[in-house]
């Protein structure tokens, strides 16, 4: 029976973050702090950066 609880309640986490996932974003990338340093790690990854260096220096 707890095992049952369990599994509901994180269904229901699961479902409420899926629904609420860009208003979540949007709240999060709204700090400029935050969005520089996803920004920063983003662009150590070489696949990201050559992707980025691709289209933006076509």
């Amino acid at each position: 029976m707890r095992n049952s609880i369990i599994a509901a309640a994180l269904l229901f986490v699961v479902y409420t973050l899926f629904k609420g996932r860009y208003r979540m974003l949007n709240t999060i990338l709204g700090n400029a702090f935050i969005r520089k340093l996803l920004v920063q790690v983003a662009m150590q990854m070489p696949f990201i950066r050559e992707q980025f260096m691709r289209k933006a220096f076509r």
